[in-house]
């Protein structure tokens, strides 16, 4: 599994804390360096994740955003949803990008990120089904408002990680190991309960802020979890942070146990499929 560290624009050099490299495509487009930074790491041979920007309430027009993966050099392109959408609005509106984005000559990986209205289980699974056999799609991206608004009313709670701890435990009732790890799988952003990531054996990539903006609050990962829910603010990438020794430390320590976590799914991998997958 590898992990992406979104890190605000005064900050970008500490990406290298981790693997990945996650651009958000409104804050490329607004910013030079930030897409410079960004180009010269696909150049380098990283995989680069380029995000549609939802999160930011930023609509990006489709060709500008294809043409802005492809000359970014992006590995992977996630194509544009709605938190909260209509299930199979949403799986439609993404076939189309997708195919336009072939038809723009962008070969990188395109990824589908499933979403869903609230109590709408039986629509993300329906969704989930066909996304699993659609030729457009390379990945596939689970995020925090999608397996809560699916899934919040068993588990009753906001915590993204047990959220999506319960999706990954129905999704093995459903599939096979062979028949998951048929897609690549992007899971959006880390939760609280960091020591879940460990039995994500079939995700490939992970990206976060919270490892970083829970530093600059002075916490840290204690036994598997941060320990508050802090959500990154609308203005993380422009909001002054004022960097000291002590928080820099805390933004290494928390990077470096959630590696620790993620380097056991692939342990986990290995044992559930070795080399077969």
């Amino acid at each position: 599994m590898e992990l992406s560290l979104i890190c605000p624009l005064a900050h970008l050099d500490m990406s290298y804390l981790l693997p990945g490299r996650f651009c958000i495509a409104p804050i490329a487009a607004a910013n030079e360096d930030y897409f410079a930074f960004f180009q010269n790491a696909a150049g380098k041979g990283y995989k680069v994740i380029l995000d549609n920007g939802v999160f930011e309430a930023i609509t990006i027009e489709d060709d500008r955003l294809i043409a802005m993966a492809k000359d970014m050099g992006a590995t992977t392109l996630i194509a544009p949803d709605t938190i909260g959408a209509n299930a199979a609005a949403n799986y439609v509106k993404a076939v189309a990008f997708c195919s336009k984005a072939r038809n723009l000559y962008y070969n990188g990986q395109l990824m589908f990120v499933v979403q869903c209205p609230v109590n709408h289980d039986t629509e993300f699974w329906k969704v989930l089904d066909l996304a699993l056999t659609e030729p457009f799609f390379d990945v596939i991206g689970i995020c925090r408002d999608a397996v809560y608004n699916a899934f919040g009313r068993f588990t009753r709670t906001y915590e993204q990680e047990l959220n999506r701890f319960y999706f990954a435990a129905e999704l093995q009732k459903r599939y096979s190991p062979e028949q998951i790890r048929k897609k690549k799988w992007h899971f959006l952003g880390l939760g609280e309960a960091i020591m879940l990531i460990q039995y994500y054996w079939f995700v490939d990539t992970m990206d976060t802020a919270s490892l970083f903006w829970q530093g600059v609050q002075e916490k840290y990962i204690q036994r598997g979890i941060l320990p508050t829910r802090l959500k990154r603010p609308h203005d993380y990438f422009t909001r002054p942070c004022e960097m000291t020794y002590d928080k820099k430390q805390l933004i290494e320590h928390n990077c470096a146990e959630a590696q620790v976590y993620a380097q056991r799914a692939d342990q986990l991998r290995q044992q559930i499929v070795g080399g077969r997958i």
